[in-house]
């Protein structure tokens, strides 16, 4: 996996200037992914974390309608139902999918960002996630489920011993 020049640029301009954890306003929490995965994510602990946190803004940067849908799966009940939950929650903001660039500067703005993915039904079973390497260039806090790739690296990412999420949420506040 590599970092898109447009997020290297400005990680070496954060490096320049000094990193910054200031935050202003709500907490804003970004999740940068295709929500159309199927049980490969964990939405029941996503709901959790954001029925739990009204006060954090979560921005959720990706696929979200079917019509976006580029993995050829169809869309169950269940998904369905978490996509209806996100669009009727006040904290969350789906912004669908942006061009690099845009991503990349929106990305700045966040205080931090989460990913959520099921060990169990993970086809990847948790090996890695190339959004991390994304996340890591900005700098801030990354909450998210165990994955194995940096579970030797300390400090990297704020993510429970066990490879389930039951405490995620905890985690997460």
């Amino acid at each position: 996996h590599g970092l898109n020049k447009r997020f290297t640029s400005l990680a070496k301009e954060r490096l320049r200037t000094g990193l910054t954890t200031e935050v202003h306003g709500p907490v804003k929490v970004a999740y940068v992914g295709n929500l159309l995965q199927g049980n490969r994510m964990d939405y029941e602990t996503i709901k959790l974390i954001v029925r739990q946190n009204p006060a954090v803004h979560f921005h959720v940067y990706g696929p979200y309608e079917e019509k976006d849908n580029t993995l050829g799966s169809t869309l169950s009940e269940g998904l369905k139902s978490f996509l209806t939950f996100l669009k009727q929650s006040e904290n969350v903001f789906l912004h669908g999918i942006l061009p690099q660039s845009r991503l990349a500067l929106d990305m700045q703005e966040m205080d931090g960002f989460l990913t959520c993915y099921n060990y169990l039904t993970d086809y990847n079973k948790s090996s890695n996630c190339h959004k991390i390497i994304e996340y890591l260039s900005m700098g801030k806090v990354c909450i998210s489920n165990r994955i194995m790739t940096y579970e030797n690296t300390e400090g990297l990412l704020e993510m429970p011993v066990e490879y389930t999420n039951e405490n995620l949420p905890a985690l997460f506040q």
